[in-house]
């Protein structure tokens, strides 16, 4: 049998190019769509085979990382082709493509007796190739803002994170349906199509895929690649410019990947890490119960170690001085387990309204020594309308001690007390609103302890949002979403028209009308 011709249709580069992103593809799908779809069974179980959320976050990024290379070095290969051996670039769409793609869908249909003879790449080839592209491009940049979603959000507006995560995971799923239909098809199906194994096309294969090109070969127009001077000349100038340009890209790809520490390093394993903490209590082993908010207990009319009754427990505390909590006597060393002498039916119970406060909770409150006394911090606002303590004070925002614990919003009161009267914003001795009644209203007098009670915690050193509300200066300035006060105009004042939402803190009655007045008296550092 006599042996076939054949032509050449791939390199050596070309097919080691797209075995190395068949294999980047293959895990970047592999570890990708179990973290879209992570709800689902077979996600679940994916990812626990892989080796846990961390592993697969860590494999989907090195091969990401495969995937930008081989990119590079493609547009590289590329440029040195077109720049260097002027070779033609055929991979580039025409009007013959629109042409071929209509013939191609009459001779399927029976309207056209012969299938078009097709160029070096098809019009289905392109359109696969630039589909390729457009989609490792948006993957490169969408996966960028992913990585390092708090450096991105300095240049641009939240919602591009979200936005990004929307697009990275659709072009993601269309690219695995692409390949799995149209790809597998075209390339395995249709007929088995074996150049990417070892680079050649038979005669036949050429006569019925790329008719155009076989033609092209066999009367000479095909132009061997200029292997004189000339293309030395041209080498040597394109070898020094790629050079810089390749570390310059080296230099991109390391900043790309460390350009902040993400979501890998800063969570903990994901058996272990808390996912939220909820805003209402979780029913738990132990009964919980809705506690009346107490004062801290006072330990000094009761000896160290010996039970609380219910009266000491829940006698409220002097106004003005909070005196510190129990000293716990004894060494934690093999009993860490508090409960397992101070639950409520134990030899040394403790005080009733501790009822439902795991272990873990103890040591926030009492101390093994003077130096590691915990003293609870007094409530420093009215809690009329803000009894979602957590709304304020969500996890990222408590100590240390308070995020392991599971606290809910009731657990907030057993130990944290309003001070004094409910309301804060005057001064000792004049009541609320007062300064709005007797004539003009004064910032540092009158408008900034309100603010200062009700809108510090967010808006003091925190500076929530951009805005910092404990200096005029800052105040006027305004936050991310520009300046909250229009002097002369309340009414057009964002700080007045946030009041009204469902927000954190807010002046209500007698208080909102000391800062309205305020801003219609043209908002002055009085």
């Amino acid at each position: 049998m006599t042996e076939q011709e054949t032509y050449l249709r791939f390199s050596r580069v070309q097919r080691l190019e797209h075995w190395v992103m068949f294999v980047s593809f293959t895990v970047l799908a592999i570890s990708g769509l179990p973290q879209r779809y992570a709800l689902s069974p077979w996600a679940d179980v994916l990812i626990r085979w892989l080796g846990g959320i961390e592993a697969v976050r860590i494999v989907h990024r090195v091969a990401a990382v495969v995937l930008i290379v081989v990119t590079i070095f493609h547009f590289a290969e590329l440029a040195y082709k077109i720049l260097v051996l002027r070779v033609r670039p055929t991979i580039l769409p025409g009007i013959k493509d629109i042409v071929d793609l209509v013939d191609s869908v009459r001779h399927n249909l029976g309207m056209a007796r012969r299938h078009p003879k097709l160029p070096r790449y098809s019009f289905a080839e392109k359109m696969e190739y630039w589909a390729v592209m457009w989609g490792s491009l948006l993957m490169i940049a969408t996966g960028f803002m992913l990585w390092n979603p708090i450096a991105v959000t300095r240049f641009l507006p939240g919602a591009f994170i979200p936005a990004a995560l929307m697009a990275h995971s659709a072009e993601a799923l269309l690219a695995v349906l692409a390949v799995l239909v149209w790809h597998v098809y075209f390339v395995h199906l249709k007929t088995f199509n074996r150049s990417m194994f070892d680079g050649r096309l038979t005669r036949e294969e050429m006569e019925a895929e790329h008719a155009a090109e076989l033609e092209e070969i066999e009367s000479g127009v095909v132009r061997v690649p200029d292997s004189g001077e000339a293309k030395r000349r041209r080498e040597r100038l394109f070898v020094p410019i790629s050079v810089v340009v390749a570390l310059v890209a080296a230099v991109g790809l390391y900043w790309f990947v460390t350009f902040e520490e993400t979501a890998i390093a800063t969570v903990p394993p994901g058996e272990t890490a808390m996912v939220y903490v909820p805003a209402t209590s979780t029913p738990t082993s132990t009964p919980t119960v809705t506690p009346t908010p107490t004062q801290t207990p006072v330990p000094t009319e009761t000896p160290v170690g010996e039970p609380v009754t219910e009266a000491e427990a829940t006698a409220p505390a002097d106004d003005e001085t909070l005196l510190s909590l129990m000293l716990i006597p004894h060494p934690l060393e093999g009993r860490e387990d508090c409960l397992m002498c101070h639950a409520e039916d134990a030899a040394n119970p403790f005080p009733p309204d501790h009822v439902g406060r795991p272990s873990s909770t103890c040591l926030v409150c009492h101390g093994t020594t003077e130096a590691e006394e915990h003293l609870p911090a007094l409530v420093k606002h009215d809690l009329e309308g803000r009894e979602n303590c957590l709304m304020c004070h969500a996890v990222d925002l408590l100590p240390a001690s308070h995020k392991t614990a599971a606290f809910s919003n009731n657990d907030c009161l057993l130990c944290h007390v309003p001070s004094g009267d409910a309301s804060l914003a005057a001064p000792p001795g004049e009541e609320t609103g007062e300064a709005a009644s007797t004539g003009t209203v004064s910032f540092a007098a009158d408008v900034l302890p309100l603010l200062e009670a009700n809108c510090a915690t967010c808006h003091g050193d925190l500076t929530l949002g951009g805005l910092k509300i404990t200096e005029y200066e800052s105040l006027v300035t305004g936050g991310d979403s520009g300046p909250v006060i229009v002097a002369g105009a309340p009414d057009r004042s964002l700080i007045v028209s946030i009041m009204a939402e469902d927000h954190g803190g807010v002046l209500r009655g007698a208080d909102l009308q000391v800062l309205t007045d305020w801003i219609a008296g043209g908002a002055q550092a009085n």
